[in-house]
């Protein structure tokens, strides 16, 4: 999800069942592509923002389904809401900032994704952001480059 600095913003979704197969797929993936505003920005601290989501749109009807057949996989796409992005209030916490001072919700999420060096420095590696109520976290991925 990318943030601009007119608050607005754009971002994608997925998770995949790859075991999750049935007639005429191969597959699952649970995708959305979405974007919207933000309102109400507030600096906390040198780490940590604050503002409302306050409106959502996607480009696929959540509940909405297709096959898409790549090669020859076949993979069914359940178009959904990005899950976990309600609107509300969020905090949005950059990467350095001290793992220390992280709510425990938001560490609920990523702590799996946080690597020996990170927890050993006690830094945060990526940006992060965390939905305060119904305490949802997300954090910033970037995929491995293909060789």
């Amino acid at each position: 999800m990318d943030i601009m600095p007119d608050g607005t913003f754009a971002g994608e979704f997925n998770d995949s069942d790859m075991g999750v197969s049935g007639e005429g797929y191969d597959s699952t993936m649970y995708y959305s592509k979405f974007s919207g505003t933000c309102k109400n920005p507030q600096k906390i601290d040198a780490y940590t923002y604050s503002f409302e989501l306050d409106e959502i749109l996607y480009d696929n009807t959540p509940d909405t389904e297709e096959i898409i057949t790549q090669d020859s996989w076949r993979n069914r796409v359940v178009y959904t809401d990005a899950y976990g992005l309600v609107q509300g209030l969020i905090d949005a916490y950059s990467a350095s900032a001290p793992i220390n001072t992280l709510p425990d919700g938001l560490m609920s999420w990523i702590n799996l994704f946080l690597d020996d060096d990170a927890r050993s420095s006690g830094i945060l590696p990526v940006n992060s952001l965390f939905v305060v109520e119904p305490e949802y976290g997300w954090i910033e991925y970037e995929p491995e480059p293909e060789s």
